[in-house]
């Protein structure tokens, strides 16, 4: 009775009404008894309330019809939500929402429907109002949104672009450091020639079992200490012989080389300073004369004293790495 909890197409309420076979009760229309019937190609209605009507149907979604001695004309073209409308008094558009049907030409004859209970005219246009601001609101907040995920995604981008570059600088001066170290310490035994290969090895002890470990030598005689530091490390070292090309360096050489690390790391940039004097020296060690045997020898030697006292440091780790990459090796993961 009356459509309660009835659905209609879109999933609403449908009008509250009383439709009968001849009976029709509404709340705009009252009581009313219909009753129609075709002849000819036309249909004829008569209703209680509006009196007689005779239509027909002369194209697809055009009817004309005669109703109480007066002619109309209905006409709906379109497919979706917004349709072309014609009538005997012109053309408009309507558009179907959750609410009803708005007309965007004539207002007026917009409808509404809420909890079953429809309406026409000024009060429609006011809910479909109502209506359109809360999706108004709703848009804007989605394009708020889209916006600022638009603009994080892009300040993300952005930022890696900006590091990047950043990276792709500081690296390139990086390398123009080393370079520049690297040519000064090819002419700083004079005639164009490279320090002896002892020195370059003592530094390379002092960045990798003193600097290395984080134990840069304190105030007092750091060569007796690096010296005293590679006798025990020897004597801790399962194989001892092993870093006899180290720990049996003669301590001007030790000197020489504690002297030449530390200028190096002075001024080299912080972040990479042990591992870029580690590949400056290394380098040159390699082409210093010594032959591949011995820089291979140097290079166990070193390895075996990192490992001899409880295992190589992270930074060691990084050191030794680069260090085999610097004088030719092919690094094997323990």
């Amino acid at each position: 009775m009356f459509g309660w909890g009835k659905k209609d197409a879109d999933g609403r309420q449908v009008r509250l009404e009383h439709r009968g076979k001849h009976l029709r009760v509404s709340r705009t229309g009252g009581v009313a008894l219909r009753a129609s019937a075709k002849a000819g190609g036309i249909t004829w209605t008569a209703n209680s309330s509006h009196g007689v009507r005779a239509s027909t149907r002369v194209a697809k979604g055009t009817n004309v019809f005669f109703q109480n001695g007066h002619f109309r004309l209905r006409g709906r073209y379109g497919k979706g939500p917004t349709k072309l409308n014609l009538s005997k008094s012109g053309v408009t558009v309507s558009t179907k929402n959750s609410l009803g049907t708005f007309n965007w030409v004539k207002p007026g004859r917009s409808s509404a429907k809420f909890g079953g209970i429809q309406v026409r005219g000024r009060k429609a246009v006011y809910l479909h109002l109502v209506l359109f601001a809360v999706q108004l609101v709703l848009w804007l907040l989605q394009a708020a949104v889209f916006l600022l995920v638009v603009v994080f995604r892009g300040g993300l981008v952005l930022a890696g672009l900006l590091g990047q570059a950043w990276r792709s600088l500081a690296d390139r001066k990086r390398r123009q450091a080393l370079e520049g170290l690297e040519n000064q310490l090819e002419t700083s035994a004079g005639d164009g020639a490279l320090p002896r290969p002892g020195p370059l090895l003592g530094g390379l002890a002092y960045l990798l079992l003193v600097e290395g470990r984080g134990e840069t030598a304190a105030a007092g005689d750091p060569v007796a200490d690096l010296s005293r530091e590679l006798d025990r490390l020897r004597a801790a070292s399962d194989e001892p012989a092993l870093t006899e090309p180290v720990s049996n360096l003669p301590a001007a050489d030790l000197a020489e080389g504690i002297a030449l690390a530390r200028d190096l790391v002075a001024r080299l940039p912080a972040r990479h300073a042990l591992v870029d004097a580690t590949v400056l020296l290394g380098h040159a060690y390699a082409r210093s004369g010594p032959g591949p045997d011995a820089v291979i020898a140097a290079f166990l030697a070193l390895d075996a004293l990192c490992v001899a006292d409880g295992g190589r440091t992270l930074l060691e780790e990084q050191q030794l790495a680069a260090l085999a990459e610097a004088i030719g090796l092919e690094p094997v993961a323990s």
